[in-house]
């Protein structure tokens, strides 16, 4: 699985913005289905968390499918925030895999909030995951996220000092009134809603023992549930815009989409207190009190947003902790990126446990049948139980021989190879392409070194271009070869084979005696994998015969100005081997690998 987040927050989109992508508890579980059914195709898991300062989606589905949903998903969000899709892209951000889980652990810290450390978002995010649970599109995966950021917020908490001393936004809500109000005992304040952040900022304000506190809620029943706690007053919401002019401070944060506090109930406020300031803090998104009231001059208005400038000095003092739980945070990725890497292997450990049943319920039906029958039940368990064993062991079985055959196989390849290296030799291209069946590596050599061998008579010249003719490879002998040693090598070559490094050519070939004669050759031909016919006093014809079917004659010519040997076996010692690659009607070419690969002709008659 892989999993990415989609969001916005409080540092990369504006206030305003933020609020058209506010979603109310009651309405995560409806989106998620929604989006899920949207993508039905691909199935994701979803999680949608949503507060005050950020608007955040969790998607986790197979690796090819997650990265071809970031497109859909930015456009389903930007659908339901009524915006386009480039106008979110801009002020969204897309974290993946590893860097999701980081942003993930990092927000349920608190280490990603307007608040450093504030623990309001920890519960922000249970929320998310118990709706997403409800809906139905909190699978395994995000589950494991989850789970894993709580345990790592909890950590951080008791590990470091990052909560310690925190300002939060009820607090900072508090130190403002204080700035304006000489003594916050003589102020009335009213409550606007009855959530969570709500009962945080009254608690911070009945701390101070204000002269009256007041809370409006839509729901009567809730709002004095709330209120009795703090011995405040509870009103319904719809008598707000009569009472506002009682209250000299006033804080509201509610999940309305829509703004509750007008600019005129607030102009006929403060008409009714003669212009007495009035002190207000909107920490809702979307905004609970018009934008418009904060141009009002006895107005004192602030949202979510200018309370992140009183909150960040406190912050800094905490900045050595932060060093400490990233820390943490870290080690958490990597354990949650070793799961993901374990969960990997789920699909196949299903379908070895699919087979595993498969295999039993064919041998249970036969051991059955054996029963029936009226066969001994040890004979009828021990089958089973050898044959369980047989299906069971085949796969790992077949894979170890082919492992050894791989292991025969590159050991091969590593002894020509750095043999080779070793003795300096230079792998050259062939010219010809020719497969050797054997599936044996080809040894293109190029040994570097001074040739050995005597001068071509002036007769020998080049080959026309009409004549038939094969192509040897270009290779060139060690100065101790001799002549047959190069001849034999530039045919095995030529035939894709040839010998595994350069000791092999001096154990076969006897480097450094004084020639090579045709059993010598036709021997060392054999070993290195090539089918070799001897021929004796061999005819022109049949030596036309084998060029016209490409295969490279090995010939010996007697040594020129040598004495004409008295007998066959001293022959070999005071001739030169040479290669028959080609001819024409008068004649036919040869090659002499010795020699740097110099040709020449011989007529019939020569022949």
């Amino acid at each position: 699985m892989s999993v990415f987040t989609l969001g916005l927050n409080h540092t990369t989109a504006p206030l305003d913005l933020r609020g058209r992508f506010a979603f109310a508890p009651e309405q995560l579980a409806p989106v998620l289905r929604q989006f899920r059914q949207r993508l039905q195709r691909a199935m994701p898991e979803a999680a949608l968390v949503s507060t005050c300062n950020r608007t955040e989606l969790y998607v986790a589905a197979e690796p090819r499918a997650a990265s071809e949903l970031v497109r859909p998903a930015v456009e389903w969000l930007a659908e339901q925030g009524g915006v386009a899709p480039a106008q979110l892209q801009s002020f969204s951000y897309v974290r993946e895999d590893r860097e999701a889980a980081r942003h993930a652990f990092r927000v349920a810290s608190g280490l990603d909030s307007m608040v450093l450390g504030e623990p309001q978002i920890l519960g922000q995010m249970k929320q998310a995951v118990r709706q997403a649970g409800e809906a139905g599109t909190l699978g395994c995966t995000l589950h494991q996220l989850f789970q894993r950021s709580f345990a790592v917020a909890k950590e951080v908490r008791t590990a470091t000092e990052i909560g310690a001393h925190s300002v939060s936004m009820a607090a900072a809500a508090v130190r403002l009134a204080a700035q304006l109000f000489e003594d916050l005992r003589e102020i009335r304040i009213l409550f606007v809603g009855a959530g969570e952040m709500i009962e945080l900022v009254a608690t911070h304000f009945a701390a101070r023992s204000p002269k009256s506190m007041a809370l409006a809620n839509r729901t009567l029943e809730r709002g004095e549930k709330l209120a009795g706690r703090f011995g405040a007053e509870a009103m319904r919401l719809a008598e707000l815009p009569t009472r506002l002019h009682e209250f000299d401070a006033v804080v509201s944060c509610t999940a309305s989409t829509l703004p509750i506090i007008g600019l005129g109930a607030v102009e006929r406020a403060l008409r009714a207190r003669r212009h007495r300031p009035i002190f207000m803090v909107d920490l809702a998104v979307p905004r609970d009190i018009e934008p418009e009231v904060g141009q009002l001059g006895d107005v004192y208005l602030y949202t979510v947003d200018d309370l992140s400038a009183l909150v960040q000095n406190a912050g800094e003092r905490r900045q050595a902790a932060v060093q400490q739980a990233e820390a943490i945070i870290d080690a958490g990725v990597l354990s949650f990126a070793h799961w993901m890497d374990q969960r990997a292997a789920v699909p196949l450990i299903r379908a070895l446990h699919r087979q595993a049943d498969d295999w039993r319920e064919v041998e249970l039906r036969r051991a059955r049948r054996r029963l029936a029958r009226g066969e001994g039940v040890d004979a009828v368990l021990d089958q089973l139980a050898q044959a369980m064993a047989h299906k069971m062991l085949h796969g790992a079985l077949a894979d170890l021989h082919d492992a050894e055959r791989l292991r025969h196989r590159v050991g091969a390849v590593r002894r020509r190879q750095l043999r080779v290296r070793r003795r300096r030799l230079r792998v050259d291209r062939l010219q010809h392409d020719r497969r050797v069946h054997d599936a044996r590596p080809r040894l293109r050599l190029r040994v570097t070194a001074r040739a050995r061998g005597e001068p071509m008579p002036e007769r020998f010249r080049t080959i026309p271009a009409g004549a038939i003719k094969v192509e040897l490879p270009n290779v060139v002998q060690r100065r101790d070869y001799t002549c047959g040693p190069a001849a034999m090598l530039a045919v095995a070559a030529y035939h894709g084979v040839g010998p595994e490094d350069e000791d092999d050519v001096e154990a076969a070939m006897g480097i450094g005696v004084d020639g090579s004669d045709p059993p010598h050759l036709v021997a060392v031909a054999r070993r290195w994998g090539l089918r070799v016919e001897e021929h004796v006093g061999m005819t022109t014809a049949a030596l036309r015969a084998a060029l016209d079917r490409r295969r490279p004659v090995v010939m010996m010519l007697q040594a020129w100005g040598w004495p004409r040997p008295r007998s066959y076996r001293a022959r070999w010692r005071h001739g030169h081997w040479v290669v028959a690659i080609g001819h024409d009607r008068g004649g036919v070419y040869l090659e002499d690998p010795s020699l740097h690969a110099a040709r020449g002709w011989l007529s019939d008659d020569d022949l």
